[in-house]
């Protein structure tokens, strides 16, 4: 990209509730201006929390927030823009190999000059609870059933084994549902 013309800046500066941005930046605070649900994430059932997949999450927010706000310029499209977001550990995301990743993606994706810094979280992100799976009372075995001829033959035979102790879970949507 042509960094020696002069491109519209843009300065944003993502903080927690209750933060204040610096002078000269538009706050965007989390929860209030960037907000969205990990609530789908709880749906792995056996999958583990990270706070860094949080962070990206956060980090794919503020850059749309950075892109909605700001008003590409009549003459030209790039903008410059600079990026501060708080996250969990900040020492892996301001890894330069991270930032200059981060950047080129950005850089091809938006067209846009992108300057990003993490700084450190003052409390930790809230993590999904996840649902509990109550099996009937009895179930010695659970498998994943997606009706196909494979998945039949296979609860089949456990079925001869287990008999009602058997729980088929159904994975996929018929056109029925």
């Amino acid at each position: 990209m042509n960094r020696e013309a002069k491109l519209p800046a843009v300065r944003v500066g993502v903080v927690e509730a209750g933060g204040r941005a610096r002078k000269g930046w538009v706050q965007c605070e989390i929860d209030k201006n960037l907000n969205f649900t990990t609530e789908n994430l709880a749906s792995y059932f056996y999958a583990d929390w990270k706070p860094e997949i949080y962070d990206a999450f956060l980090l794919v927010a503020a850059v749309e927030f950075c892109d909605r706000t700001h008003r590409r310029p009549a003459l030209g499209w790039s903008r410059d823009i600079t990026l501060s977001l708080p996250v969990h550990e900040p020492s892996k995301w301001n890894q330069q190999y991270i930032l200059d990743t981060l950047h080129e993606a950005l850089e091809f994706l938006t067209g846009d000059c992108w300057h990003i810094s993490f700084t450190q979280r003052d409390k930790a992100a809230i993590r999904p609870q996840q649902g509990l799976f109550n099996l009937t009372t009895g179930a010695v075995g659970v498998i994943a059933l997606s009706e196909g001829l494979d998945s039949n033959a296979v609860a089949a035979l456990l079925s001869q084994e287990y008999g009602k102790a058997l729980v088929r879970v159904r994975l996929g949507k018929k056109k029925s549902d």
